[in-house]
């Protein structure tokens, strides 16, 4: 699947309530177009289609509002959890805690690579945590995610640099080392 059909997947799996108020809105309108209207119940002819469509439109408005409303609640919602992740930060710049400050670090540049996908924001927190914290648990995986960020920023100047950096800091027989020596060579 290309990352343009994960996206609208993830769209519509996020957006499962939308489906079913449509599923709920044309089984309703089934019934009560296969029940049919009484004698004394029927709207005049020329006035029933008319009808229908304004409760189209009515609903079609009602879904394009809650669908802004969740996109801007999610919005809204990753902000404040940046927000909430820089003030714990700044708060451990005076009381270090090294691999809270290194898991702080991670989870801001996922956040702005994942959510916002901001990603020149990303590696400027994936690239603190790899000057900072190099001895971090999980500082080999912050460098394949700072590599995505170059790539997506397609900036070739810092992918280089951090290759470069990247056989510098990792042992010869390790992944990292091979990769980064193979695509600095020209093998990839």
């Amino acid at each position: 699947m290309s990352t343009e059909e994960d996206g609208k997947l993830n769209w519509i799996i996020r957006h499962w309530y939308i489906w079913i108020a449509f599923l709920a809105i044309g089984v309703a309108i089934g019934i009560g177009q296969s029940a049919g209207p009484t004698p004394d119940t029927a709207a005049p002819k020329g006035t029933q289609n008319s009808t229908q469509e304004d409760l189209r439109k009515e609903f079609s408005e009602k879904l394009a509002a809650q669908e802004e409303n969740a996109a801007t609640t999610e919005e809204k919602t990753t902000d404040t959890v940046i927000q909430e992740h820089q003030q714990r930060l700044d708060e451990l710049e005076k009381n270090p805690a090294p691999d809270e400050s290194a898991a702080l670090l991670s989870a801001l540049g996922n956040l702005h690579k994942q959510k916002k996908r901001d990603y020149k924001a990303a590696a400027g927190y994936y690239e603190q945590l790899i000057e900072k914290y190099p001895d971090w648990p999980g500082v080999n995986a912050i460098y394949h995610q700072l590599i995505s960020c170059y790539t997506l920023l397609d900036d070739q100047i810092s992918l280089r640099i951090l290759y470069r950096k990247m056989v510098d800091v990792f042992p010869p027989e390790s992944k990292e080392y091979e990769y980064a020596n193979a695509v600095l060579d020209g093998k990839l």
